[in-house]
């Protein structure tokens, strides 16, 4: 894709360095099926659900759909989802974390609040049309509202139900309760052990 040169800055005044474009530009331009010929369309003939709320788990999942085609509905809070200030070293852009810029790309965001009746009619609405739904949220939540894969199939059988939680549904530790941080997992899998301590 030939793009016309913009010398720009980046919009972290201890990053600032001149480059050809900015990394915004880069998620905008590599993304847009009208720019990027190039874009794979396999799963050009489904509709995703996506719901999940601080969990980037949940939107790279997502964001491989996407990217191959899929139209993908992401359905928020009505305070919005908590990564979009994920970002490191805190900086963020136009309000917006990078982690959320490049994963909540390439998809329709909407606000439902499934805690509302209405929420849950809309939500249910659009399940009835979509072949897929993924969500992260912790057991038994998506059960209370009415929303967990056994309603879900009564109004659309065809629905595929991904559940994106780091302890399951139904296992021993489901229920736990346990954070799920980048720390946590790599404790629990022994990756720490190899990384080491800083001064080693």
């Amino acid at each position: 894709m030939t793009l016309p040169k913009i010398t720009t800055t980046l919009p972290y005044e201890d990053f600032a360095v001149e480059t050809d474009r900015t990394w915004v530009d880069w998620i905008h331009e590599a993304d847009d099926p009208k720019k990027n010929h190039l874009k794979p369309e396999a799963l050009d003939d489904l509709l995703v659900l996506a719901v999940s709320q601080g969990n980037i788990g949940g939107l790279f999942c997502s964001s491989i759909l996407a990217e191959f085609g899929a139209d993908v509905i992401r359905v928020e809070p009505p305070e919005g989802d908590l990564a979009r200030k994920f970002s490191p070293f805190g900086y963020q852009y136009k309000g917006t974390g990078l982690g959320y810029l490049m994963e909540g790309r390439n998809k329709f965001h909407i606000t439902l609040n499934l805690k509302k009746a209405e929420g849950q009619e809309s939500f249910r609405r659009l399940a009835a049309q979509a072949d897929v739904v993924i969500e992260t949220s912790k057991p038994g939540v998506m059960d209370e509202y009415g929303l967990s894969y056994r309603h879900l199939k009564e109004i659309n059988p065809r629905l595929i139900y991904a559940t994106v939680y780091t302890y399951g549904h139904f296992g021993p530790e489901s229920g736990c309760g346990k954070p799920d941080y980048d720390i946590c997992d790599q404790a629990r899998s022994g990756v720490m052990a190899v990384t080491g301590e800083a001064e080693e």
